[in-house]
């Protein structure tokens, strides 16, 4: 998972990730940074390379906060086609380009939900501790 992961995450992300599967370092522990730093270095694995700046991708709660709407709700354009939107591995975080948050289908979507349940639901404020991770 790691060396799937390794380009496109940094050191940080990717032990967010292994924790939230549950999985363990060989000898039982938790990871860490520097544990997933160690694990690239002697498996010679490629470092993090910072996105394109022409091309950034957003995660899941940046586009929410972008759209104004809730994480449930960008979850669901996804599901739907509506974004595109990738994860390299389960539990990592989602890799949504910018420019497909500003399609017209994106803002027809928006729109219907918002007259189907008399509003969409917007970001809770953001001193508000989230209860679930956004990945």
């Amino acid at each position: 998972m790691i060396r799937q992961m390794a380009d496109q995450f940094s050191d940080e992300e990717i032990a967010l990730t292994l924790n939230r599967r549950r999985l363990r370092t060989g000898s039982g522990q938790s990871w860490t940074a520097g544990r997933v730093a160690y694990t690239r270095k002697n498996h010679n694995l490629p470092e993090f390379q910072a996105a394109d700046p022409g091309e950034p991708a957003l995660t899941l709660q940046q586009a929410a906060k972008r759209l104004q709407v809730s994480t449930s709700v960008i979850r669901r354009l996804i599901a739907r086609g509506v974004i595109s939107g990738r994860q390299i591995v389960d539990c990592a975080p989602w890799q949504i380009p910018a420019k497909a948050l500003d399609s017209d289908s994106v803002k027809r979507a928006l729109a219907r939900l918002g007259q189907r349940r008399g509003g969409v639901r917007t970001m809770a404020d953001d001193r508000q501790r989230q209860m679930f991770s956004e990945t």
